[in-house]
């Protein structure tokens, strides 16, 4: 719907340092999955119609992704 917003609650991987890393090859092994960075899910929501407009950090280990039809 115009002005519409997806919000996305998910856990987003560091941009770097082997945390990162180990968490996403952890989920391959064990779920098949993996993390991705705010970047990865930037792309995503553009290849869907959508533009990524803010990050809100939580008090726990996940963020909020606000997107909006681009």
């Amino acid at each position: 719907a115009p002005g519409g917003r997806l919000y996305i609650v998910e856990l987003l991987r560091p941009d770097e340092g082997f945390a990162g890393g180990l968490l996403s090859l952890h989920l391959l092994v064990s779920t098949g999955g993996r993390e991705r960075r705010r970047e990865e899910f930037a792309r995503l929501l553009t290849a869907a119609g959508l533009r990524l407009i803010e990050v809100r950090p939580t008090r726990g280990i996940n963020a909020v992704l606000v997107a909006e039809v681009a």
